[in-house]
């Protein structure tokens, strides 16, 4: 059985509430979340973004003004090296050139691009992208084994421009995330 929570980031971690059932706190960048923010939600599932590449977060933004392609491959073979697994967080619309870039970028032996994937679709609906979803979207006929390999294991659904105060607000598989060996911390 699937267990779908909510799972709350935000650049203004106090704006996140004190009630969330997961929090995806920023490990570093310009809004990376302190000691106090961080107690506020103790014993809480966690599992880190990373904006500039840190191989020890589970999860890396890459999208514009965050991690490249080139820092979330990087930080993706250090992980695997270490029997950790990744998450990466993209927008729907960036999907198709991102799992191409990455592909890419892992094709000399790194295992491919990413199976666990956070999509971004503010579209205010929470529900998870299935696997189905995700395979139907473009992939280079050049990977045409990797899109059975897909899995999003959260949908953003709702930022901050939706929301007051600044949050943003995803869906997620607790269960996959658990199941993700060095993504989820309490």
């Amino acid at each position: 059985m699937t267990e779908l929570v909510k799972a709350y980031d935000s650049t203004v971690p106090e704006s996140v509430p004190g009630e969330a059932p997961v929090v995806f706190p920023y490990h570093d960048g310009l809004y990376a979340w302190t000691s106090g923010d961080l107690r506020r939600f103790a014993g809480k599932p966690r599992a880190y973004i990373s904006v500039e590449g840190w191989w020890g977060a589970g999860i890396f933004d890459l999208e514009p003004g965050c991690c490249d392609v080139g820092e979330v491959a990087r930080a993706m073979e250090t992980r695997r090296a270490h029997g950790l697994a990744s998450v990466v967080y993209t927008a729907q619309a960036s999907w198709e050139a991102n799992y191409a870039a990455l592909a890419a970028k892992l094709a000399d032996g790194g295992g491919g691009p990413a199976t666990n994937w956070l999509v971004a679709q503010y579209d205010t609906d929470a529900y998870l992208q299935p696997v189905e979803v995700l395979e139907k979207l473009p992939v280079p006929t050049s990977l045409p084994t990797l899109g059975k390999r897909l899995r999003a294991v959260g949908h953003q659904y709702a930022n901050g421009p939706n929301l007051a105060p600044t949050y943003d607000i995803s869906v997620v598989d607790l269960d996959a995330l658990r199941l993700l060996p060095g993504v989820l911390f309490r």
